[in-house]
């Protein structure tokens, strides 16, 4: 008996594929936006408030986008995703706020 492929679980496999990949994308846009405050937090100019809460409001977007990626995958460990990237409590509280 030759048993016919459901090309059903093919497609499956296909778009656990790209879920994945987006989720590796948005990782690694969360790490960089996360960085990149670091850095300006490390050696940015002291006086220079906007900016430092322009790139606050870009990493917490970021944590969000990543925070819906992970939920749709049917991950929603955000202690763990703390622990992974060492997010600050400042940009949890700014996601998903308005503006």
């Amino acid at each position: 008996m030759i048993k016919r492929r459901d090309p059903f679980d093919e497609f499956a496999v296909l778009i656990r594929g790209e879920t994945a990949t987006a989720l590796g994308l948005a990782g690694r846009k969360l790490q960089q936006a996360l960085d990149e405050l670091a850095a300006f937090d490390r050696d940015g100019p002291k006086n220079r408030y906007q900016q430092r809460e322009d790139l606050v409001r870009e990493a917490a977007a970021t944590l969000y986008g990543y925070v819906i990626q992970k939920e749709l995958n049917g991950i929603a460990d955000h202690e763990a995703l703390n622990k992974a990237y060492a997010i600050p409590a400042e940009i949890w509280q700014q996601m998903g706020g308005a503006g």
